[in-house]
């Protein structure tokens, strides 16, 4: 049987702005029974290439080098948080605290697109090999920084090399593994997530408070010693459409669409800056805030004009991948995923050290419920989606039980108890779990072999960009309906700056027993206010499976793009040529 990763439909049906509920027909994308010489042409490609699938024992050990790279970009991500009081203490800068977690993100954020690009015209191995390679030497740049500059620019290495692992991983999964079971492979990644994401912080403040802080970045160098010299023996064999382009060096660069590209990073740069900055560190009426937003929007304007000017073989984001619906609302619905769950993993633990006066492990242990319950709702619907054949269904678990989990999750109160906010966990967690990789089968599922690439890296840039937009929106949601409350309250004795300056923990210190109880539910009604954010972009969710397409990834086959996109990358071609 021919296991390939999309169907072949024609072109007014890839571009229908019809939008099925329920499996269309039998459920089943069939194979016309008429096809062209190209597309015949294509199949048997397709067919060589299942020759070169991975299985046995080398495929354990190259599924086990791609999560333990995984597993060191993951830990990376919250690793430093519970480490950063001790690296204060040793560079004796405070301003600076910002920028060790935001560099790390800023960079795999802004690049993801640009990996995906280069994944689609070079060797798979060597790209990925590149990229663990600069995250390496991120990793021992921010372990031996003498200065807080020194970590920072550390720090943003490092998230240049994890922009190109988690999209290479899943391309190699792509090219080196049936469809039927990408699902399931997939989920893995998401469960190696929610294990570093429960690891980190815990081994972050263990070293911290043991050895050295330097020792979360040394960390990550004989893992990733130890995955590349995996991945070296376990990668060997690799279709031709993993090899690379072997084009001339200009044609190359042609391809890696320069223009769309600086101006696409540098807009994702100018505003996760704005964001990083507004509310916090300046007001959004500053100056500084305005001009990178500004910046954003004319650099947004020209990587979109670019994208329509270039030929389809050189653009960033190709036209087959923009006139695809269930691309289109799979993106939609992965920013919003990313923006709740990435909310509430930031500001529940909040509740717990703040509200509930937990300490960092405790509201570690405390939020348990969400990472293990996620972990393991990622992994099921992987096993579920193998052996069932769709995806979809899946998505609508998502986007129906994640709104409601947030939902109770905002009625949390100073007086919860922990079968309040255990049963509130769980749901949500099932609901975040079902639908987390499932825009990842879906770039699988629906897309040319060729383009799945660009397509990771859409669904992903999607995923972070979510996170990082709202995670910002409601710490400026909580920062300011904290201040606004506890000015209202008029405390006798207290000043309103001191007691909000004290920070999330140490204000019991300075509170009154009398007034503290007012605090509390001050600090509790404005956590509420930003959890209501991440329930509002979980509500949204809902729109991205209304345009998706029900696609049964067990009969899906990697189908050369029709007959309108072949003839317009062919003109596109041509005209290169020409020029």
């Amino acid at each position: 049987m021919t296991i390939d990763t999309s169907t072949h439909r024609s072109n007014d049906e890839v571009n229908s702005s019809s939008f099925p509920l329920a499996p269309l027909g039998s459920g089943d994308h069939e194979r016309s029974t008429r096809e062209t010489p190209e597309q015949t042409a294509a199949s048997q490609r397709e067919e060589d290439e299942e020759k070169f699938y991975t299985t046995g024992i080398r495929l354990f050990f190259l599924l086990t080098a791609l999560l333990i790279s995984i597993f060191c970009e993951a830990l990376d991500e919250t690793i430093i948080a519970t480490a950063i009081p001790r690296i204060t203490d040793y560079f004796h800068v405070l301003t600076d605290v910002g920028w060790y977690g935001s560099a790390y993100l800023l960079t795999d954020c802004a690049f993801q697109l640009f990996f995906g690009k280069l994944y689609q015209i070079f060797s798979l191995r060597w790209v990925f090999m590149s990229s663990l390679f600069i995250f390496e030497v991120g990793s021992l740049v921010s372990a031996v920084a003498p200065t807080s500059r020194a970590l920072i620019v550390g720090r943003a290495f490092a998230g240049l090399g994890a922009a190109g692992l988690t999209s290479g991983a899943l391309n190699i999964m792509a090219h080196t593994t049936p469809v039927r079971w990408r699902p399931l492979f997939t989920s893995f990644i998401g469960a190696v997530y929610g294990i570093a994401s429960v690891a980190g912080p815990l081994i972050g403040g263990a070293f911290a408070q043991t050895v050295t802080w330097r020792w979360n970045f040394y960390l990550n160098l004989p893992i990733g010693g130890a995955a590349a010299l995996i991945l070296t023996m376990s990668l060997r064999k690799l279709p031709p459409s993993a090899k690379g382009q072997h084009l001339p060096f200009w044609k190359a660069m042609q391809r890696l669409d320069p223009i769309g590209t600086i101006s696409f990073v540098a807009g994702i740069i100018c505003l996760l800056i704005a964001l990083q900055w507004g509310g916090t560190r300046y007001p959004w009426s500053s100056g500084r805030v305005i001009a990178l937003l500004v910046m954003f929007g004319i650099l947004s304007v020209v990587f979109i004009i670019s994208q329509m000017l270039l030929a389809p073989t050189n653009a960033t984001i190709p036209r087959i991948i923009v006139r695809n619906r269930s691309m289109a609302f799979g993106a939609w619905f992965a920013f919003c995923q990313g923006a709740a769950f990435n909310l509430f993993i930031f500001y529940l633990p909040l509740y717990f050290q703040i509200v509930k006066n937990a300490t960092p492990i405790k509201s570690g242990v405390d939020y348990l419920p969400l990472i293990l319950v996620n972990t393991i709702a990622i992994l099921l619907s992987g096993v579920l989606t193998t052996k069932l054949g769709y995806y979809m269904p899946w998505i609508w678990v998502s986007s129906i039980l994640m709104p409601i989990g947030a939902g109770l999750l905002t009625l949390l109160k100073v007086n919860s108890n922990a079968g309040h906010w255990v049963g509130y966990q769980l749901l949500f967690a099932i609901g975040s779990g079902f639908g987390l990789q499932q825009p990842f089968v879906t770039a699988q599922a629906v897309l040319p072999i060729e383009y799945i690439s660009t397509g990771t890296a859409v669904m992903l840039f999607a995923q972070l960009l979510g996170a990082a937009i709202f995670v910002s929106v409601a710490e400026t949601v909580f920062a300011g309906e904290l201040i606004r409350r506890i000015k209202a309250m008029g405390l006798e004795g207290l000043d309103p700056e001191e007691l909000i300056n004290s920070g999330a923990t140490q204000f019991r210190s300075i509170v009154p027993a009398d007034q503290l109880h007012q605090v509390l539910e001050a600090y509790n009604t404005s956590l509420v206010r930003a959890y209501l954010v991440g329930l509002i972009m979980a509500c949204l969710s809902v729109i991205g499976p209304l345009g998706m397409e029900w696609v049964n990834v067990k009969k899906t086959k990697t189908s050369a793009p029709d007959d309108t996109q072949r003839a317009s990358d062919r003109k596109g071609l041509e005209n290169n040529h020409e020029n």
